[in-house]
């Protein structure tokens, strides 16, 4: 199986990286069975490899605002398929469900097979048809962050082996159901014993139900006695009252006595704390006597208030008249004299003219001798330039560049090409790369032919027949003289491996003059940009100069100078300084000037101003006085008012209490009249209510102790059926648990059948290992699986040493038992689809090994029967002529052997 063809709509990662909102490519034009998607990071390589599979990506994969979309043509044993997934959107702008199409080209015409969308019946076509499920999926895409089995847990390991195991589904299956029986059956039974001992013993229950039987009897004699002596009290409350008024009325009365009684007792003690005396006459006199009192004060204060009111006016008035009068004179003021005075103006002057005495001294110490010429930005670009200068002096000051910063300089100076002599460099490297991969490919080949030879060394001397099976490959051998060919291989193995040291040392060295070349050029670059700059700073000739500055290098100098001049970057405000002090003092120079010539004018504004004020002052001070007596005679005046309004209160209060003794009085002569009757009847009433409480007394206790009764007998009844259960349900799970334990996967007979699985996967697993790790690993066949592991032990053939678990290996191994495991494990598989993905699962190797990687996966590829591989790789040490290439955003096509069948 192939995929022919392949459009991807609207993925995110793709639009990011490349921005390609749609990517098709025609995988007819493949030439090899390896394809390379090579581009930058973040250009969308891993988004386009996921999606090279026939299911749904998940929406979070595609552009939120866009539909989505993948087709898939695939090319089978039984004709071609057509595949088309749509994630689209509704009306919304919301992910609407994804829709998946299955056609199928028969007879010369496409045939769909999944003509609503619906994505579950795609799935189950999909599944019946490439034999696929999301395990095997998992297969067929490795990562550096997922390499298959290398990286399960002991449980997810099982789980996986015994997914790819199909015909231990029939007993999986009875395993599954026999746990959920066994589960049930567990279930029951531990509720039924639950139910039996909340129930409680039979025993105890019968003589619990005796004991509640015989206080019932009780309880039910004792109520129809009370039920008699009840109706009797009745009887003659209905005699004395036979319309059942006289009580209510009584109550009523009684009821209404308290309340009245209650509130003349309250008013008429707040009356006599109020006036220490309870006649309610001798305290309505003294109300009276105070009213009028309060009605004489109140009528003299409004009289002063009125007075106060006609002069305040007037003098309101004059105070605003002299206010703006002095704010009139105050402006002018202000608009002959400056924000400050003369003797200010002076002073100021004298510090300014002192600051700028000190920042010239400041710049003395600095070695500046004009500082008007630079600006405090243009010092501080200066002195940084400066220490860029000084950090790329100290990268050349090391000792490697010492004996080569001088012919750098020349050819700098000259525009030689060093990337040029780099790319030659580069060039001589791949070629010998190139042969001695193609020489230790020779070699195993010649020690495998050699090793064959030693049939003839163990040949009988009298045995002379080449025709023999076991002699006549030898024999063939022998012939092409393999234990030359191996001496000349190894021999020149050895000349491309020195032509490679001496490669090697020559690019090293030319990396070190590169380095030193970047260093002068960025000195270069930062004088020719700065030179103005520089030549302002102490020294600044030396500065500018790059012949002086390589010989200072050469001569051992320090260049402390320069860090002495840095380390003045932290005055640098003091240009900003000068430069304002400057303008401060001319400006106040013309200020005093000007100042003189008004002081006359004025002084006398200033007088006129000084008079007003004072006359302000007396009228502010009279304005206060009146103020504060109109304040204190409207409070007097409104405590009268209050105090009158009280006491006009009290006398309407002390006429309620009047009305109130009186309705007593005749309340009082109402209920003498009733009373004898009312207590005959309320003593019947008591009675009859106290054998009411009594039969109530009884009623509540017989309603819990019949329920009690009937919950004892259920009791007893459901024990019963309880424990007829237990045994039914006991018998039936001691069954089912046999059948479980020899059909589930940690104890049946799925071991039986995955210890053959196993052999025969680490049997071919380990003849692809030859081919890896110069055949120094292997699989130990004595793996360990049980309920609680799951270890696949590996050994190395030279030190002995075995490895408990592939999961204790080394990266580059991980990497490798991980593919080759997982992809033997798929080739097992019953499955027509055998399309991989790899990604990155490189990046754990050596430099050898990835220079091996692609003669290595084609080895692998066509010993397990592998039609198409689709791999990313960051490797710069691969050879790339036998693959083909899709290239995306940032790859450059330059020295690119292989068959670019896609480029962006």
């Amino acid at each position: 199986m192939k995929l022919n063809y392949v459009k991807l709509t609207g993925y995110a990662g793709l639009e990011r990286g490349s921005n390609l909102s749609e990517i098709e490519i025609d995988f007819s034009k493949q030439q090899h069975k390896l394809c390379l998607i090579i581009g930058k990071n973040k250009s969308g390589k891993s988004t386009f490899l996921n999606a090279l599979h026939p299911l749904p990506d998940d929406n979070s994969s595609f552009l939120h605002d866009r539909q989505g979309s993948k087709e898939l043509v695939y090319d089978t044993d039984s004709g071609l398929i057509s595949l088309q997934i749509i994630h689209p959107l509704n009306n919304k702008g919301e992910r609407a469900t994804t829709k998946g199409y299955f056609k199928k080209f028969i007879n010369n015409k496409w045939v769909e097979l999944n003509p609503n969308g619906n994505i579950s019946s795609y799935k189950d076509l999909v599944e019946s048809t490439f034999g696929l499920d999301p395990s095997f999926l998992a297969l067929s895409k490795l990562s550096s962050e997922d390499r298959g089995i290398v990286d399960k847990t002991p449980a997810n390991r099982k789980k996986f082996i015994t997914s790819r195991l199909e015909h231990l589904e029939v007993y999986n299956n009875i395993g599954r159901t026999m746990t959920k029986r066994v589960n049930a059956l567990k279930g029951m039974i531990n509720s039924i014993t639950a139910k039996i001992d909340s129930i409680g013993n039979e025993d105890s229950l019968n003589l619990k139900l005796n004991t509640v039987m015989k206080r019932i009897d009780d309880l039910t004699v004792a109520k129809e006695e009370c039920i008699k002596i009840k109706v009797k009290f009745e009887t003659l409350v209905d005699t004395l009252d036979p319309d059942k008024t006289i009580i209510d009325k009584y109550n009523s009365m009684i009821e209404s006595l308290n309340q009245i009684s209650s509130t003349i007792e309250s008013q008429s003690k707040k009356l006599v704390e109020l006036f220490n005396t309870d006649s309610l006459e001798d305290i309505k006199n003294i109300i009276n006597n105070s009213i009028k009192k309060l009605e004489k004060e109140i009528d003299k204060l409004e009289k002063e208030m009125y007075s106060i009111d006609a002069i305040l006016p007037n003098l309101l008035a004059e105070n605003e008249e002299q206010s703006k009068l002095i704010e009139l004179k105050s402006q002018r003021l202000e608009s002959l004299q400056s924000d400050m005075n003369y003797k200010d103006i002076k002073s100021l002057y004298k510090l300014t003219k002192e600051q700028i005495e000190k920042c010239e001294e400041i710049f003395r110490s600095m070695n500046v001798a004009n500082p008007d010429s630079i600006s405090k930005d243009e010092y501080i670009l200066a002195l940084n330039t400066l220490k860029e200068i000084k950090s790329h002096i100290s990268i050349l000051q090391n000792v490697m560049f010492s004996d080569m910063i001088m012919d750098v300089l020349s050819k700098v100076l000259s525009n030689y090409d060093f990337m040029k002599e780099r790319n030659s460099l580069e060039e001589a490297m791949r070629i010998n790369n190139e042969r001695k991969n193609e020489l230790n490919i020779l070699i195993n080949k010649y020690e495998a032919e050699v090793k064959r030879l030693d049939v003839l060394k163990n040949r009988p001397n009298k045995c002379k027949i080449d025709s023999c099976y076991f002699i006549s490959e030898a024999v063939e051998i022998a012939k092409t003289k393999p234990e030359e060919k191996l001496e000349e291989s190894n021999k020149e193995l050895s000349e491309v491996y020195d032509r490679l040291a001496n490669l090697d040392a020559e690019y090293s060295e030319l990396d070190m003059a590169m380095e030193c070349a970047s260093n002068l050029r960025l000195i270069m670059r930062d004088i020719e940009n700065n030179k103005i700059l520089l030549l302002k700073l102490p020294h600044g000739e030396d500065f500018v100069n790059i012949q002086y500055l390589v010989d200072s290098i050469l001569n051992g100098e320090s260049f402390q100078v320069m860090d002495d001049i840095y380390q003045t970057i932290s005055n640098a405000n003091i240009f900003d300084v000068y430069r304002l002090a400057k303008q401060k003092l001319s400006e106040l120079s013309s200020e005093m000037k000007i100042y003189e010539s008004k002081n006359e004018v004025i002084d006398e504004l200033i007088k006129d101003i000084s008079n007003i004020k004072t006359k302000l002052s007396s009228i502010m001070e009279q304005l206060d006085d009146i103020q504060n007596k109109k304040y204190y005679t409207k409070t007097l005046l409104e405590d009268k008012n209050i105090e009158l309004t009280k006491y006009k209160g009290l006398l309407v209060i002390i006429g309620e209490v009047e009305n109130t003794i009186n309705t007593k009085i005749n309340l009082e002569k109402k209920l003498d009249e009733i009373s004898d009757t009312s207590t005959k009847i309320k003593d019947y009433i008591v009675q009859v209510n106290m054998y009411n409480d009594r039969l109530t007394s009884i009623s509540n206790e017989l309603k819990p102790l019949s329920q009690e009764r009937d919950k004892i007998n259920y009791s007893i009844r459901m024990l019963k059926q309880y424990k007829e259960e237990y045994k039914y349900y006991s018998d039936k799970y001691n069954l089912s648990e046999i059948i479980r334990k020899h059909t589930v996967p940690t104890t049946g007979i799925q071991l039986i059948f995955m210890d053959i699985f196993m052999g025969k996967t680490i049997k071919m697993a380990n003849q692809l290992l030859q081919n890896f790790f110069n055949g120094d690993l292997l699989l130990d066949e004595n793996y360990v699986i049980n309920e609680q592991e799951f270890r696949l032990p590996c050994y190395d053939i030279p030190s002995g040493i075995i490895n408990d678990d592939i999961s204790n290996c080394s990266t580059s191994e991980k990497c490798m038992l991980g593919m080759l495991i997982s992809y033997v494990l798929l080739c097992q598989s019953a499955t027509d689809y055998n399309v991989l993905r790899l990604d990155e699962i490189d990046s754990g190797l050596d430099y050898n090994n990835r220079i091996n990687f692609i003669p290595m996966i084609y080895t692998m590829i066509e010993e397990l029967g592998i039609e198409q591989t689709f791999m990313i790789s960051h490797s710069s040490e691969m050879e790339l002529s036998n693959v083909d290439i899709i290239q995306l955003s940032g790859a450059s096509s330059n020295n690119i052997s292989g068959n670019i069948i896609y480029k962006l």
